[in-house]
């Protein structure tokens, strides 16, 4: 998606006077607003999320792992945390 809109960016009279775009960053040239393109991972790394998993905690929250309660910043990847089933049963 980004090299499409680099590629835009470069096309066009309009766009070119008002972005700049320099290898995977686009940069409005009057307030510096930028957006950056990051490589998709099918590992999930690098800032993709190829399995569309989403996470909803906070700085409060904790987990229960089997190494206790746990806040997110602690969680290692692939870690078991408890979970309830949709038959409302305790799973890992």
């Amino acid at each position: 998606m980004g090299k499409y809109a680099r590629r835009a960016i470069t096309l066009s009279p309009y766009l070119s006077t008002r972005f700049r775009s320099v290898r995977n960053t686009i940069k409005h040239r009057t307030n510096g607003a930028m957006i950056e393109s990051l490589p998709i991972d099918p590992e999930g790394e690098a800032g993709s999320n190829a399995d569309f998993i989403q996470f909803c905690l906070d700085e409060e929250t904790e987990v229960l792992t089997e190494r206790g309660w746990l806040g997110w910043e602690h969680l290692k990847t692939g870690e078991a945390i408890a979970t309830l089933s949709p038959e409302i049963e305790f799973e890992w």
